[in-house]
């Protein structure tokens, strides 16, 4: 509710990239809430062109690793019981050197209800690959890439900076990296060149965009 009082006041929404991308990393039902909301407010979202040029970079492999981790849905568990089948049947050898009395015996019951653990995991997983998780495929589409291609619709995303700009704000951003001012200062030790000053060069594309257009910003 508060979020709808701002909106109606004028207020607009700039998600950073990682918002857009972790629509692809969350359970389906939390992506699919996600994309719910921004859809009921998209006429209210506008992006900085740094966001939309970074979501443009990273979206593609971002919705493959989400079809893949859906695909691989359930191997994880799969290999566990299989390793552990192993485990369990491979301490039964020193019992065996031992010659501990019915070990043969004791063995053969082991396999039999690992074989069964195993069968049953890998029918569980079997029957469901193809139904309820199919349905975070979107259709085979990227409903991400949809909602950035609506908010496009808008014109709702800035003109891109110039060279000058970023020439500027990546000076400034040496002097309050050194002094751990943020926004970014911690991807110092991860980014390079450029890359390093895009949560600062982000800022500063919002703060231009709420001065000239005089918006209050979520």
């Amino acid at each position: 509710m508060e979020i709808k009082r701002l909106l109606e006041s004028g207020y607009i929404i700039i998600p950073d990239t990682n918002v857009l991308l972790n629509l692809y990393r969350y359970s389906p039902e939390f992506s699919e809430f996600g994309l719910q909301c921004l859809q009921e407010v998209i006429d209210s979202i506008y992006l900085p062109a740094t966001v939309r040029i970074e979501f443009g970079k990273h979206c593609r492999a971002a919705f493959s690793d989400m079809e893949k981790r859906i695909n691989n849905a359930g191997k994880n568990t799969e290999q566990q019981v299989v390793a552990a089948r192993n485990k369990i049947l491979s301490s039964c050898e020193p019992l065996e050197r031992l010659h501990f009395p019915e070990v043969n015996v004791f063995r053969s019951e082991l396999e039999s209800l690992l074989n069964r653990l195993a069968q049953t995991a890998n029918e569980f997983f079997e029957e469901r690959r193809g139904l309820e998780l199919s349905s975070h495929y979107w259709g085979g589409s990227d409903k991400v890439a949809e909602l950035v291609k609506g908010i496009e619709s808008y014109n709702h995303v800035f003109p891109a900076p110039s060279q000058e700009d970023i020439f500027t704000w990546c000076e400034e951003g040496q002097e309050r990296y050194k002094k751990e001012i943020p926004p970014g200062f911690k991807d110092a030790k991860s980014k390079d060149g450029v890359r390093k000053y895009g949560d600062l060069i982000i800022w500063k594309e919002l703060l231009n965009f709420a001065r000239t257009q005089s918006k209050d910003i979520v």
